[in-house]
């Protein structure tokens, strides 16, 4: 285990559970932040999460196992009930010595989520639903393709329903690992975990939820329409249901800054108030909204999605980019979106964001750190580029961005546009090396 204050990568490790098997799992973040337990759905594994956990910040201690029967993980012949998925929760939590976690479930994930919480209230200091199903008992359409499944799994079934949960592009690699990994399932895990789901008493229907939760919803889930999710929320005193727009069943994957944000301002705001992030001088706190919108932002650049875009901005909005050879120009208006990623590509031939960091607020000033992987047209391989930003606000939609060559340097330049009773500082940064 860790020792506090350690930074933990994403490195995948094994653990022995005392319900006797053994899960892979992996870990990041740092050792004393919010710890906090992802749970993928049918058929995914750990990396189902892959590219939420690249948009974490260090704060949030994550493990994100791969459930029994799923991924690399042990394929015993039998239970598979959600009892027992619910009981290897709570005996993974023992065996890397949690006493208690935010638990975030995806789809099937969110299921046993919520029976987790039910049966260990003590043990679940929050809880994120996303795309979580209030009753499986409704989804009984797809029992009749998967009992007819045998062995080897057909590929092309694997990959039609992989595919029937995501309404957003996602990178093609991706969605080939994602495909592989639900080809590790025999038919026998495909058969007794939706058995096991569909036969298990609603959870919500056989206790109360008490922990504070947070539901996040893809308004294009065909899978579990906007009814059942309100129903959901109503049956859990206090939570909170946010529609993710545009996005499909797999929210977490489709959108996964937004998502990364989302569990990021939960675990900071609502679950561990008490803990007071250490910020640069002069520097207050960014709020929920801000670190939200930061992620929608880093979404909605990786989807190129420009009428997004133009509607989180300002109508006169300037951004200086700091992206190889686009950073020699500022972009203004209307159009500056469409002209930025026109000009990308003829530099790159693939280039996608990731956050790091939202680092807080000076008046209308937003902190942020993110970075650009990209790969050029003269090379196939991939450079990472640190983005320091500061959005100067104005009616709470950014009017200018501005890259900086550091953090540091970013947050000096939002203490001086107060100092100079200035919208945004311009002075001496280095903003387009």
């Amino acid at each position: 285990m860790a020792q506090n204050g350690h930074i933990i990568s994403s490195a995948v490790q094994s653990v022995s559970l005392s319900t006797q098997v053994t899960l892979p799992y992996a870990e990041q973040g740092d050792a004393s932040g919010v710890p906090v337990l992802l749970l993928h759905g049918y058929a995914d594994s750990w990396r189902f999460f892959e590219p939420m956990l690249r948009n974490l910040p260090p704060s949030v201690h994550v493990y994100a196992p791969t459930q029994r029967g799923h991924g690399d993980a042990d394929r015993p012949t039998d239970g598979y009930g959600l009892s027992d998925f619910s009981a290897d929760v709570a005996a993974f939590m023992d065996a890397v010595g949690l006493g208690a976690a935010v638990i975030a479930g995806q789809s099937s994930g969110g299921y046993i989520a919520q029976r987790f919480a039910i049966d260990h209230p003590t043990r679940t200091l929050g809880l994120l639903l996303i795309g979580s199903p209030r009753d499986f008992r409704n989804k009984q359409d797809l029992w009749r393709t998967v009992s007819e499944l045998t062995d080897p799994i057909d590929r092309e079934f694997v990959r039609g329903f992989v595919e029937s949960t995501i309404a957003e592009t996602v990178p093609p690699t991706f969605l080939e690992r994602l495909i592989a990994e639900n080809c590790k399932l025999p038919a026998h895990v495909w058969q007794a975990t939706l058995r096991g789901l569909l036969e298990a008493d609603v959870p919500i229907e056989s206790g109360k939820i008490t922990a504070p939760t947070l539901i996040l919803w893809g308004d294009r889930d065909e899978l579990c329409p906007r009814g059942e999710q309100e129903s959901l929320a109503a049956a859990i005193p206090g939570s909170e249901l946010v529609t993710c727009h545009g996005a499909g069943h797999s929210v977490a994957c489709e959108q996964p800054a937004h998502t990364a944000a989302h569990l990021a301002s939960f675990a900071r705001h609502r679950v561990d108030p008490g803990r007071s992030p250490v910020l640069p001088r002069g520097i207050a706190s960014a709020t929920e909204a801000d670190e939200i919108f930061v992620g929608r932002m880093i979404d909605a650049f990786n989807r190129r999605d420009i009428t997004a875009l133009a509607s989180m901005v300002q109508p006169d909005f300037e951004f200086h980019p700091k992206v190889a050879s686009v950073a020699g120009r500022p972009y203004r208006g209307a159009e500056a979106f469409r002209h930025f990623f026109s000009d990308l590509d003829d530099s790159f031939s693939e280039i996608h964001w990731e956050l790091d960091e939202v680092v807080g607020r000076r008046r209308d000033q937003l902190i942020f750190v993110s970075r650009a992987i990209a790969c050029g047209r003269a090379s196939d391989v991939p450079t990472e580029i640190a983005l320091p930003e500061v959005l100067s606000l104005r009616d709470g939609k950014p009017w200018r961005s501005i890259i900086y060559s550091s953090k540091e340097e970013a947050v000096e330049a939002a203490r001086l546009a107060e100092a100079e009773h200035s919208p945004g500082f311009t002075g001496s940064a280095t903003r387009f090396s």
